[in-house]
């Protein structure tokens, strides 16, 4: 008997089960012997109800900009620290000291879509989205809130409730990243996870953010792009299409590309580093350019066995766009090369305040600043 609300089962050294008692307030039949795998179904031919007229990808890429929530890449709270105080205090999460000089640093997962599909994966994505972006930012994360939201559970919905937690669960060990809180909530019909990371950014490190900083700086891809289109941006508001083939997740892949970055960063080498997440690398570039000083552009040249709008805006997980000095590039793909994560050089960031995307976009970067 603990004096926490969490059941924990071990064998030896490896943990089996971490759960929250609370999870045994979900209502199900006692009486069934085992858990009912529901089906899934995709259907493949579903057509959303209002079309957009395709037309160019560089119309595409501003369709895709306007649709999609503008949501930062970091959270910031100096004007809330007393209230944040008292919220992390009481999960435990920080010591009184760490909120003097430091700042509180929160991001949360932007993709919470598969869950009805495959929820196993949807569990997975969200806790490395989540955690992927703390990462860029150049903070050390602390640990992870996650509020599931679930139906009444029920013989049919009990097992996707299982494959959610369960690929949470999977991502978290891999990722190595302490349970701050996690709770569990029944709402009529609706399926939610809530996923956050949240780290102390130290007074004295480094800080990072999306913007890209001078002309003639290189722009470089991290990961292996694959172009997936499977519940994306680009599916729901442009092409209408529900693709069969879903984006994975290469936990052990991710958490190299962690180290990366966090190096990459520590070393002074990254200049800017964007998580690639909803619409795709060339979304994740126009963010830069659009928080970026007025006149900068980007011109980018990435070749790949790919059609142009799974190139432009597939939402492959594992993928982080950085800008670097011309003169630190070798010493960061040494970095690269020595943890095992590929990196391309894609381009290189101009001052004609033009975006270019081989031949399929270009546009001004003025051009975009009304859709913020």
């Amino acid at each position: 008997m603990i004096d926490q609300p969490v059941i924990h089962i071990t064998d030896k050294n490896d943990t089996l089960l971490n759960l929250p008692v609370t999870v045994f307030d979900l209502q199900y039949n006692v009486n069934f012997q085992h858990f009912i795998q529901s089906k899934i179904e995709i259907k493949s031919s579903k057509k959303v109800l209002k079309k957009y007229k395709r037309g160019s990808f560089t119309n595409q890429l501003i369709k895709l900009l306007t649709k999609i929530n503008k949501d930062d890449v970091l959270f910031k709270f100096p004007s809330t620290k007393r209230k944040l105080t008292n919220n992390y205090l009481s999960y435990g999460l920080f010591s009184s000291n760490d909120l003097i000089n430091d700042q509180i640093v929160l991001t949360t997962a932007d993709k919470n879509y598969l869950i009805n599909i495959s929820p196993r994966l949807s569990g997975r994505i969200s806790v490395a989205n989540a955690v992927r972006r703390l990462v860029c930012t150049g903070t050390k994360p602390k640990a992870m809130i996650i509020q599931n939201i679930f139906p009444k559970i029920n013989e049919n919905s009990l097992w996707t409730a299982s494959e959610l937690l369960q690929g949470q669960e999977e991502a978290i060990r891999v990722l190595e990243v302490e349970i701050g809180n996690r709770s569990i909530e029944t709402l009529k019909d609706y399926w939610y996870q809530n996923i956050s990371t949240i780290g102390i950014h130290q007074q004295n490190s480094v800080k990072m953010d999306i913007s890209l900083k001078e002309d003639g700086d290189f722009i470089s891809l991290l990961g292996s792009h694959r172009g997936e289109l499977g519940g994306s941006a680009y599916e729901r508001y442009i092409s209408g299409n529900k693709s069969e083939v879903l984006p994975s997740v290469d936990l052990l892949m991710e958490k190299r590309l962690h180290d990366v970055v966090r190096q990459g960063i520590n070393t002074n080498l990254i200049k800017s580093a964007s998580n690639v997440s909803t619409g795709g690398i060339s979304i994740a570039i126009a963010k830069s350019l659009l928080v970026s000083e007025i006149g900068l552009g980007a011109r980018i040249h990435l070749s790949r066995k790919l059609k142009n709008e799974e190139l432009l805006f597939g939402e492959t997980q594992g993928l982080v766009v950085v800008s670097l000095s011309e003169e630190d590039i070798m010493e960061f793909e040494r970095i690269c090369m020595t943890i095992g994560v590929p990196s391309t050089t894609i381009g290189r960031v101009t001052d004609n305040d033009l975006f270019t995307f081989n031949e399929a976009i270009k546009i001004k970067v003025d051009k975009l600043r009304p859709i913020l």
